[in-house]
This record gives C-alpha cells, structure tokens and sequence, in this order.
C-alpha cells in the first residue's frame, strides 16, 4: 500500500492520486473528483478553438542537413514523423535559433529512444 497523495502513475501522465488504496481522479483544474481534461490545444475545459493544426509533407532525397521548419515560441503537442519505404539513413535533428544543436547534427547521433528535457518542454525521440 501507498502514501495517502501518491501519483498513481508517472507525473506526466496523470494528476490522479492514491486515497486509501484506491486512485481518484484529479482533472486538469487540479480539483479532487473532477473530470475536466485538456482539450486539443492544452486548455483546461477548453473547446479546441485555440490553436491551429498544421500538417505538412515533404519529401526529402537530399543529403546533409536539411531545414524542415521553425517551431515558434509556445508551440506545443508537435508530431513528427518519418515514413520511408526503405530503410533509409535519416535522422531528426533539432537546434536553437542560435545553432546550438538539442538533438543530433554536426558530430552526435542519437538512433532513438531519448527523453530531452528543454526548458519546461519534453522532446521524446524515438
């Protein structure tokens, strides 16, 4: 048995928390009980009328680093994916406007599986 105020799983997946055994529900407004979620742009209670969905293709068959798109300021829940039909040799790489690389470029590869903590975002690759 758990401490009364445990997570009842990893912190960023859930709010809810151990009561005498037993998870309870936290919603988004952080009230015991309550069933309020995140809507598709991350508001509380919110109507998925905040933010904007962008989707975008490109087809890449260059060599070398290559600029895909500037994330802004305050983006958020961003889905990147690659799909190849071959087993090709590309890889994400990501940086700040000032060059410094976060992930992969110029002379560090990660193949996958890494969790980056950058300011109060998390960037999974995998």
């Amino acid at each position: 048995r758990v401490e009364d105020g445990t997570l009842c799983g990893r912190e960023d997946e859930t709010r809810d928390i151990c009561i005498n055994g037993v998870c309870m529900p936290i919603g988004c407004d952080y009230k015991y009980g309550s069933n309020a979620t995140e809507d598709v742009c991350g508001v509380c209670n919110g109507q998925n009328r905040t933010c904007k969905l962008i989707h975008d293709e490109k087809t890449i068959s260059d060599i070398g680093i290559i600029h895909l798109v500037d994330i802004p300021v305050n983006t958020t829940r961003i889905s990147v994916t690659q799909i190849s039909s071959n087993i090709d040799r590309y890889y994400l790489a990501v940086r700040y406007t000032n060059g410094t690389y976060i992930l992969n470029g110029l002379y560090s590869l990660q193949l996958y599986n890494i969790q980056i903590r950058i300011s109060s975002a998390k960037l999974v690759y995998s």
